[in-house]
C-alpha cells in the first residue's frame, strides 16, 4: 500500500528526514551541499505533496512511517 511519502522525490525525502530531526533550513542546506533557497523550495513542495501546513505536521507524517 502506498503512502503519502511515496509521492516525494528522493531529494525531498532526504530534506524531510532532516526536517523531521529538527534541523533548520540553513543546516539542511549545509549538510546536503545545496543552497538554502533550494531547501525552501523542497520544503514548500513537501508541504504541498503531503497536504500539511507546517514543519511539525510534515515531521509527524515522517515519524508515522519511519518510527
Amino acid at each position: 500500500m502506498k503512502g503519502p511519502l511515496d509521492a516525494l522525490a528522493p531529494r525531498e525525502l532526504q530534506v524531510l528526514e532532516f526536517l523531521a530531526t529538527g534541523l533548520e533550513n540553513k543546516e539542511i542546506a549545509r549538510r546536503m551541499e545545496i543552497g538554502e533557497a533550494t531547501v525552501k523550495g523542497y520544503v514548500a513542495a513537501i508541504f504541498d505533496t503531503l497536504g500539511v501546513h507546517n514543519r511539525t505536521e510534515a515531521a509527524a507524517v515522517w515519524h508515522q512511517r519511519n518510527g
